[in-house]
């Protein structure tokens, strides 16, 4: 097996692990926590939900060398030219409240935002209406 193939199931498996990681944490905080609240509990599957994608995304730019612009190329189509087509579900780009993730990316494409505004769709707020902002630095490696 080449590296780059190597490098590619690598990332595949980080992905993966990452889903399941943060599916299986959203469930045990709830559950272990006795939270009787859906809203808190929605509040920590999309903070789970979103380091999933992010983890996505970060596997998509290893692979093709750059962030991708939009979330849609997670999906398979839509993909650039020269792109592989990652094969995420489409509901993986939706937070827990139904509405879709958003991407940024920063500083000369070597980081990037996965955000979502929380419950009540608008920026700032308190608890569950805060919103879940995570920013990932790539390594120079991987941001070309």
């Amino acid at each position: 097996m080449t590296m780059a193939a190597e490098k590619g199931v690598w990332w595949k498996r980080i992905k993966i692990l990452s889903i399941v990681f943060g599916i299986l944490f959203a469930i045990g905080w709830w559950a272990g926590f006795g939270l009787d609240d859906s809203e808190i509990a929605k509040h920590h599957l999309t903070r789970a939900m979103a380091k999933s994608l992010a983890s996505s995304v970060e596997a998509c730019a290893s692979e093709n060398g750059r962030i991708p612009v939009t979330l849609e190329v997670l999906l398979g189509r839509n993909a650039e030219p020269g792109q592989s087509q990652s094969r995420l579900r489409e509901g993986s780009l939706y937070d827990a409240w139904g509405r879709k993730f958003r991407l940024k990316v920063l500083d000369s494409a070597r980081s990037f935002q996965i955000s979502s505004l929380g419950k009540d769709d608008r920026e700032g707020g308190n608890g569950v209406d805060a919103d879940i902002v995570l920013t990932i630095h790539l390594a120079e490696s991987v941001a070309r």
